[in-house]
């Protein structure tokens, strides 16, 4: 039992209890905090910034998020960028296609069969779709200003979004960015992919 409570803490997780010893903490104080060399710290400070909606820390929880090893404080870093919102959103598409190495490369050999719209692989898609909707006009602007990398993690962050709103209204850039790429086969496996999920939604 004792081993499980040191994994939980290297991972960074904390109770209720602990994030409220550091309600009293200021925004600068949180924000060091951040880097703190105690994941449970780290996650502490991330929770009361999301929480607050603390703008100013956009900067600093990105660069939290890029670096972060320990489980929890990642998640609780992703959430309160989401919980921010809109306002985190440029920062965000920045990060896309740049954190950790799980994101597509290449099309895969077997189609996803489930019927719900797959979660994209990359953390800082996964955190812009929970924005919502909001995040739609950007990520369009993404797919004709981004780098490769941040056109491929758009495309899913689009799509879910899309899928789980009933919004199209991207559906005309994705067009568009289909016949500026037709030569990538995995930005155009990408691209149908929403399409046909879309149209079977």
């Amino acid at each position: 039992m004792k081993s499980t409570k040191v994994a939980l803490a290297q991972r960074g997780f904390v109770d209720d209890e602990f994030v409220k010893s550091f309600a009293n903490k200021n925004i600068k104080e949180l924000i060091t905090l951040l880097q703190s060399n105690v994941p449970q710290e780290r996650t502490a400070a991330a929770k009361i910034l999301g929480a607050k909606k603390e703008k100013s820390a956009i900067k600093h929880l990105c660069l939290a998020l890029e670096k972060e090893k320990s489980l929890y404080s990642k998640i609780s870093i992703s959430n309160a960028l989401s919980n921010i919102g809109e306002a985190a959103i440029p920062s965000l598409i920045k990060l896309l296609g740049k954190i950790g190495n799980n994101q597509h490369k290449a099309p895969p050999a077997k189609p996803f069969r489930k019927k719900s719209y797959p979660l994209p692989r990359d953390i800082a898609a996964r955190t812009i779709i929970r924005i919502g909707e909001t995040a739609l006009p950007y990520l369009e602007e993404c797919l004709i200003v981004g780098s490769e990398a941040q056109i491929s993690e758009a495309i899913d962050a689009i799509g879910h979004i899309a899928f789980y709103s009933k919004n199209s209204r991207a559906l005309n850039a994705l067009l568009k960015c289909f016949e500026k790429n037709k030569d990538d086969s995995l930005l155009v496996w990408k691209i149908s992919q929403v399409f046909q999920f879309i149209k079977n939604k």
